[in-house]
């Protein structure tokens, strides 16, 4: 990857006018637009008893996951609501292991509620080494890693997916060590 830089596109869903776009958030990258460099870091851990379609956690899982972010996003407490952790994610042959990066005690409590009663059960501390990035939680931003093609685009969560209606934006993640260089995510600039 070349040192480009850049900042994500307008996003392109029906209906925002030009005050919309205005609050919109705006993110610098320090390499290429759109694509955040993941580095190995240290995660609490969460062992899913199934793993759903593509290999990826269980429908209520998930749901529970994005639910409990849109309610830290909606948090009163400045601290809590402004920061930032990556959610990684292994599936495995008796289910799967969702790996929350670090985060306040506050935050991790009310995630961790929340993925309990879809049957989630806590499994300590780790690395995220060998787990895939799945989520981004930025500032009230919740950012879903995958396809190149789809980088920088936006979709709201409905009933086809996990039916939060939170506008997901998207990105595609390397790891430090495949690009060779330091992790380095998106700067929130607005």
């Amino acid at each position: 990857m070349g040192r480009t830089g850049g900042e994500n596109p307008q996003p392109q869903l029906p209906g925002l006018t030009d005050a919309d776009l205005a609050r919109w958030p705006v993110w610098d990258f320090a390499y290429t637009s759109s694509v955040d460099v993941v580095g190995v870091e240290p995660v609490t851990l969460f062992r899913v008893s199934d793993v759903g379609p593509d290999a990826l956690p269980p429908r209520e899982a998930r749901r529970a996951l994005l639910i409990a972010l849109r309610r830290l996003a909606a948090r009163k407490s400045m601290r809590l609501r402004e920061t930032a952790f990556t959610v990684f994610w292994l599936a495995e042959d008796a289910g799967g292991v969702l790996g929350l990066g670090t985060m306040p005690h506050r935050c991790l409590e009310s995630i961790q509620r929340r993925l309990e009663r879809t049957g989630a059960v806590p499994a300590g501390e780790g690395l995220s080494e060998g787990m895939a990035p799945l989520w981004r939680y930025d500032h009230r931003h919740v950012i879903e890693y995958g396809d190149l093609e789809d980088a920088g685009t936006t979709y709201v969560d409905g009933r086809a997916r996990s039916n939060t209606e939170m506008t997901i934006w998207r990105r595609t993640a390397v790891t430090a060590e495949e690009a060779d260089l330091p992790p380095r995510y998106g700067k929130l600039r607005r």
